[in-house]
């Protein structure tokens, strides 16, 4: 028991240290050329998004927006897939609501 215990956490940490890098889009381009993201879409999205608590708009981003899975996610937030299941749900439908969309 003992040793399976140290060899879990072992690969735990082996994990948490060979996963793949987390980059998030620049505000707006790094050569000054095009448009920002929040002009393309008009902005609504990214104002419903920042109006939802943070846990709910990290686990929305990272899961619908980068493609994370949701155990990746409770992972990297330290809570248990059923929070991040949570988050996304009630995250989800306060965006549709504020964008008007039927939920």
């Amino acid at each position: 028991g003992y040793l399976f215990r140290v060899g879990q956490s072992s690969a735990k940490r082996m994990r948490r240290w060979h996963r793949r890098p987390i980059s998030f889009p620049a505000e707006s381009p790094p050569d000054g050329a095009g448009t920002r993201p929040s002009d393309e879409l008009g902005g609504d999205i990214f104002d419903a998004l920042r109006s939802l608590p943070d846990n709910q708009r990290v686990a929305v981003v990272l899961i619908h927006g980068y493609g994370f899975s949701y155990r990746e996610v409770a992972d990297l937030l330290d809570v248990t897939e059923a929070a991040i299941t949570n988050y996304v749900h009630r995250g989800l439908a306060k965006v549709r609501f504020q964008l008007g969309e039927p939920s």
